[in-house]
């Protein structure tokens, strides 16, 4: 039985149609990658599967006591509270089962009569069972360090305010948020677009590991193919699933495509030509008058009507091209940077930093998040130039 499903779901806003009659399900453990055009509704099915949004026509079916966990791209959290007590929350139930457990031990040391001894030794007992189960509160707040620094977010950024953090580090604590929570389905909408190098490995190895459901709306090629089991298309409002990765899937689609393609260019001889007979047979039946002829010819225009019209396959989205030209430049240097230096209070970005690179090179800027990759390339922009001496750009 599916933990989650949507059944006959279509759903718009106020202008156009979203989803279309959309019926998608998914089982315990599943790994699926959401795929589709930016603006195709990808964000809103799973806010649908989330519960967030009632689908105009439909429904989404949830099984009973089953937990699902959704990553925004845009983070929601307590104004003034820290990284650490945004995680914190997660495991908020586990703390008051603490809190309350130390209170009956007090009421316990006390020498309470023997039926509210029974009473309180009966709740402490299932309370410890389910902190043995869930794990000591310790345990928990080592899991959420262990949690932040494979992501990315440095021990030094726990206890600093949400709000002073970059749009894209509230989006790896919000990925934290989920993660953490280990519900029996995860909703994740592009969890890796500000993850570094490092924490996108890490994030795969946990994705494999887990045994919760995900369902994860992504352009991440890489990821795709190393985590998901199943790939759904979100295609002309509607939903299409494919067994296996993303390369698996590009795979048996072109297949698809192809066979499809074969399929329409026969049946259109095979109308050519019953289109053909049933000319030469009305010419007949007009030049001869007889109506037996022409009788003939709309049974053959009937047998047309009567087929199961095989649609023109479409490939999709066009390879883009372009060409670019730019105007004309002088010497070999496209960009040279030399000792440059940039801190953020007592943070230390760049310490008497040089880099040259020559025109007609490709350079790919890598590194951990936080180290000043968008800070070179915000000051490139904003101060470089030929006669800058430290952030020197080419003519």
């Amino acid at each position: 039985m599916a933990l989650l499903a949507a059944s006959h779901v279509s759903m718009h806003y106020a202008g156009p149609l979203l989803l279309d009659d959309v019926t998608v399900d998914v089982h315990a453990g599943a790994k699926i990658g959401l795929i589709g055009r930016n603006g195709s509704g990808k964000t809103t099915l799973l806010r649908l599967l989330q519960g967030q949004l009632e689908p105009t026509a439909g429904r989404v079916l949830r099984q009973r006591g089953v937990t699902v966990a959704y990553q925004e791209q845009e983070l929601v959290y307590r104004p003034g509270a820290t990284v650490f007590q945004e995680m914190r929350e997660v495991f908020a139930r586990a703390h008051r089962r603490e809190e309350r457990l130390r209170a009956l031990e007090e009421r316990l040391a006390d020498g309470p009569e023997p039926d509210e001894q029974r009473r309180l030794l009966a709740e402490y007992e299932r309370l410890q069972s389910e902190q043995d189960a869930e794990g000591q509160p310790f345990d928990l707040d080592r899991r959420i360090g262990s949690m932040l620094e494979s992501l990315g977010l440095p021990e030094s950024t726990w206890h600093e305010p949400v709000e002073q953090f970059s749009g894209g580090e509230r989006n790896i604590i919000g990925l934290a948020r989920v993660l953490l929570a280990e519900p029996d389905v995860m909703l994740l909408d592009e969890p890796s677009n500000h993850l570094d190098m490092q924490g996108v490995e890490w994030f795969i190895r946990f994705l494999r590991r887990s045994p919760s459901a995900v369902v994860m709306v992504s352009h991440n090629r890489h990821l795709l193919d190393a985590t998901t089991t199943e790939i759904w298309e979100l295609r002309r409002k509607q939903v299409t699933g494919w067994t296996g990765n993303y390369s698996e899937f590009q795979s048996r689609k072109a297949e698809a495509i192809a066979l499809q393609e074969r399929q329409f260019k026969t049946q259109q001889r095979l109308i050519t030509r019953i289109e053909f007979q049933a000319r030469r047979l009305m010419d007949m039946a007009n030049a001869y008058d007889d109506p037996s002829q022409a009788k003939r010819a709309k049974s053959m225009l009937y047998r047309i009507e009567r087929m199961d019209q095989v649609e023109r396959p479409d490939a999709g989205s066009k390879l883009f091209h372009a060409s670019l030209k730019g105007g004309s430049r002088h010497g070999r240097i496209a960009l040279a940077i030399q000792d440059f230096s940039f801190a953020y209070g007592d943070r230390v970005l760049f310490d008497n930093a040089s880099l040259e690179i020559e025109f007609g090179e490709r350079v790919c800027l890598v590194g951990p998040n936080g180290s000043g990759k968008t800070t070179l390339l915000r000051h490139l922009l904003d101060q470089g130039g030929w006669d800058t001496p430290t952030l020197r750009l080419g003519k």
